[in-house]
């Protein structure tokens, strides 16, 4: 998958490796995008495929995302990952695929925060949302306990089965600012783990 910039704005291309080892005819997923960025793409074992990348709308980053099974055309319109619409989309982990089919991805997205003295800022928290294929995303899950300062550096691994990690760094101020590691597991079927600080 790439992106092209036209006269009309930007468009998103993909193209499909078959099993019989023939290059399908270029697909337009998208186009009049205002910019597009933070492209990922994740194949499982059968060769099904998932994308997600941020599209800009004139005022933030939103989280798009589109599928392929094996031998099936673009499953659908391409359709938002995320319905938060106070925040642009900060940084964006690699997706991955289980056996299933089930994909993962975690990013970062712009949240009020309100510090116990009452001040107010602006920070980069975590969520991930889960794919089913069939049926799509879930909704997404905020995967933080600590709001204050800002995450980054996403990490994420998924095995065939479908057991999850990301971790992620997160900035706290103060005087000295410092930095530490959290991270957080889950398993089909039981849901995402209370996050943990590594170090």
């Amino acid at each position: 998958a790439w992106p092209v910039q036209s006269a009309s704005g930007w468009e998103l291309w993909a193209q499909r490796y078959t099993l019989s080892g023939d290059w399908e005819a270029p697909i337009r997923v998208i186009s009049g995008a205002l910019r597009l960025n933070d492209l990922r793409a994740g194949l499982d074992n059968k060769g099904s495929a998932l994308l997600a990348w941020t599209q800009y709308d004139g005022q933030r980053d939103n989280l798009w995302s589109a599928a392929w099974g094996v031998s099936e055309p673009l499953s659908g319109s391409p359709h938002l990952l995320e319905h938060y619409d106070e925040g642009s989309i900060r940084e964006v982990s690699r997706v991955a695929l289980a056996e299933a089919g089930t994909g993962v991805v975690a990013y970062t997205q712009e949240q009020p925060y309100t510090a116990p003295d009452g001040s107010t800022a602006i920070n980069e928290d975590v969520s991930v949302n889960v794919y089913h294929p069939g049926l799509g995303w879930d909704n997404p899950t905020s995967i933080e306990t600590d709001k204050a300062g800002d995450s980054r550096a996403l990490s994420l691994a998924m095995n065939a089965a479908g057991q999850t990690l990301v971790a992620w760094e997160r900035s706290l101020s103060g005087s000295p600012a410092s930095t530490q590691v959290w991270a957080v597991h889950s398993t089909p079927g039981q849901g995402w783990s209370s996050s943990q600080v590594l170090s």
